[in-house]
């Protein structure tokens, strides 16, 4: 047999996780994979390559989880350690890119938590603390910037607007944007527009002088 099914690694096993040690594991840890596990456990073990100069300790939690997989023992796997109370970096990377590129569809916390192989209860704990709000609370946000942004770079209805940013009508974008900005998208976008259409040739004029 390959490996015995006690074999683990744990921070004391060594004072340092070397690349190429990632990689030896990451070719014997695969031999004998069933195909069902073999994408999940060469992801873990890609992540772990990947985290092994950034953060060895995470790295060796992740060659735990694999282990642990092969074991058939996946429950028992410890999920990866939250760095600081909250996510890791990588972790916090990916969810911010995967928020940014669904903001026009539904996003679900448990979405988000598998994207990062952690628990819905870890993750929301986690992502609080990193970002100081809550996932959905952090969702609504980035679609209120988005729809300012729409409204004042394009000439998009609003109700064209709240469906590009994920939400179900106007009515549904009003209202958020009310709660979070403290006024009507129609009056922001139209004050909004007046100031830029002002500060702008301000701003030209200056730049103007500043080479006279």
């Amino acid at each position: 047999m390959l490996m015995q099914s006690s074999a683990t690694f744990s921070h004391s096993a060594g004072a340092e996780l070397q690349p190429s040690l990632a990689t030896s594991a990451s070719a014997a840890l695969l031999l004998g994979v069933e195909s069902a596990n073999r994408e999940r456990v060469s992801a873990i073990l890609s992540d772990a390559q990947r985290l092994v100069g950034e953060n060895p300790g995470q790295a060796l939690e992740l060659l735990n989880q694999a282990f642990a997989l092969l074991r058939g023992r996946e429950q028992a796997a410890p999920e990866p350690t939250i760095a600081r109370g909250g996510l890791t970096p990588w972790q916090c990377r990916k969810v911010e890119a995967h928020i940014g590129e669904k903001l026009g569809s539904n996003i679900g916390v448990e979405e988000l938590a598998k994207l990062v192989r952690l628990s819905m209860s870890h993750f929301s704990r986690a992502f609080k603390i990193s970002f100081e709000v809550t996932p959905y609370a952090y969702i609504i946000r980035k679609r209120v910037e988005l729809a300012q942004t729409l409204m004042l770079e394009t000439e998009k209805s609003l109700s064209e607007i709240a469906l590009d940013c994920g939400l179900s009508d106007q009515a549904h974008l009003s209202n958020l944007f009310r709660r979070s900005v403290g006024t009507s998208p129609n009056s922001w976008r139209r004050r909004s527009r007046q100031e830029r259409s002002y500060v702008r040739p301000v701003a030209e004029r200056a730049s103007q002088a500043a080479y006279v």
